[in-house]
């Protein structure tokens, strides 16, 4: 990202002046997002060199009876399955972008306000909501090997465990930052994005204020699937995001034909999208695994924690509208920080008084054995 928007900026610059603006600062992002992962393997590789004989069982043996065609073929039904499920969103965004704009002008909309409010769905909302998603995504990766390891050590009571584990995990993060997200949509979208217009704000606090739950079902359903992959269950994952693809297709076509709904109806389609498929995974996970989920502790306390947040996250920032004018994008950006950074201490606390997390499970949680000595019985 450093490296990304640091080449974007100096490459618009650049040539501000000519045509080649904008698309130069396109280049620089992607010249950076190479440079990025190029470094990442040159730091990875190193490590894996080191570590690759401690990675592998004490006994492991090469069998000489496994030729490379059946090697080929189990990772292929392992790596075709993920692969699919990995296409199957990003074919249903190409079908959105060709289809949305014309229901709009279905809708009665002019075809240039109908681009327009597109626009400021895909850039202003969507982007921002694809930040937290991050985080569900490392989860899902560090899922599934954990979830594999016991499976080969046949340690079932370690699956149901790490499965209920996940879910909770999922839950815990992805809440918050939907909560987050839908009380400061204004702030943060003014925080990100400086220079967008008034109208164009207004209209996209109002889609983010709706849109930011996408981010609970993408985190739960990103984080099932990597469970689900980790029990050797790889073909069901894709078979739920085609149901919900097919669902946001269908939701699409009927909400965005209504004037009153317009681009609402696009946020509707994804909320249903993601909606579907985190419930059908949490629902295979559950009976896949006998995994137990207690509903006090994996929903209902997050749910209590982050609507608790989500009033201090408010509080906070308008606070700082009694002292300074928040049209102004510095006094806004400071409120907005402030009161992310008190909603992450208030949340956290909530989480440990709550007792949300046992200490052992904080103990399996990045960062998690720092917690511990503050954990209370």
């Amino acid at each position: 990202m450093l490296f990304g928007l640091s080449l974007a900026f100096v490459l618009h610059k650049e040539y501000a002046h000519s045509e080649m603006g904008a698309a130069m600062g396109s280049v620089g992002i992607l010249l950076g997002v190479t440079i990025s992962e190029a470094l990442a393997v040159a730091v990875i590789y190193p490590i894996y060199r080191t570590e690759r004989k401690r990675l592998l069982p004490v006994d492991f043996r090469y069998d000489p009876a496994l030729s490379e065609r059946h090697i080929l073929r189990d990772l292929l039904a392992i790596a075709v399955p993920i692969t699919l499920g990995a296409s199957i969103l990003p074919i249903a965004n190409v079908v959105d972008s060709a289809m949305i704009t014309r229901l709009l002008v279905r809708a009665g909309i002019p075809d240039g306000e109908a681009n327009r409010l597109y626009v400021i769905l895909c850039t202003y909302v969507r982007s921002i909501i694809n930040l937290p998603a991050g985080l569900s995504t490392s989860l899902s990766m560090a899922v599934v090997p954990a979830i594999a390891t016991a499976m080969a050590h046949t340690n079932e009571k370690g699956v149901r465990h790490l499965s209920a584990m996940s879910v909770k995990l999922a839950m815990t993060i992805g809440l918050p930052c939907a909560v987050g997200l839908s009380v400061l949509a204004r702030p943060a979208i003014f925080l990100l994005y400086g220079s967008i217009l008034p109208h164009s704000l207004d209209v996209a606090e109002g889609l983010m204020r709706i849109a930011a739950f996408t981010v609970v079902f993408i985190s739960l359903s990103q984080t099932a699937t990597g469970a689900l992959q980790g029990v050797g269950k790889h073909r069901l994952p894709v078979y739920f995001l085609l149901i919900g693809g097919l669902t946001k297709i269908v939701v699409n076509l009927v909400c965005v034909s209504i004037p009153s709904v317009n681009i609402y109806g696009a946020v509707f389609s994804n909320l249903s999208c993601y909606g579907i498929a985190a419930l059908l995974d949490t629902i295979a996970l559950v009976v896949v695994t006998k995994a137990k989920l207690s509903a006090f502790n994996v929903f209902i306390k997050p749910i209590f924690a982050s609507a608790i947040m989500g009033g201090f996250a408010y509080v906070t920032y308008r606070a700082f509208g009694y002292l300074f004018d928040l049209n102004r994008y510095l006094f806004s950006a400071i409120a907005c920080v402030t009161a992310i950074l008190v909603s992450i201490v208030v949340y956290l606390v909530l989480i440990l008084a709550l007792k949300v997390f046992t200490r052992e499970e904080l103990a399996l949680v990045p960062g998690g054995r720092k917690l511990v000595r503050f954990f209370r019985n």
